[in-house]
């Protein structure tokens, strides 16, 4: 059993560019520590389809992916008078949106 096919893409579109191809495909593994096999092949395709096939490109795209799985809760706050100030929620992804970027 070979590698998944997203990973033979990858290794072609490097193969196209300019650097180091094969290392850069080795590097592709080690996401794999961290990450299911889905979501790295997810990012590989997507990192092929942005014409922006790397590496980094593909790191970035899982680092994205963990972002958006990040729930960031409200600190206590001991002073009266700003435990009563709310602030709405930020919504990122709008964000995205302004760079024609991913949008989770």
């Amino acid at each position: 059993m070979g590698p998944p096919e997203c990973f033979d893409h990858l290794r072609e579109a490097l193969r196209g560019g300019r650097g180091k191809p094969n290392r850069e495909w080795m590097q592709i593994v080690g996401p794999l520590v961290d990450h299911s096999l889905a979501s790295v092949c997810a990012a590989v395709e997507a990192s092929i389809a942005s014409g922006a096939s790397s590496f980094g490109s593909v790191r970035q795209l899982l680092c994205h992916e963990d972002q958006s799985r990040v729930v960031v809760e409200p600190v206590a706050v001991s002073r009266a008078d700003l435990a009563e100030v709310e602030i709405a929620p930020v919504d990122l992804a709008q964000y995205d949106l302004l760079h024609g970027g991913l949008v989770a």
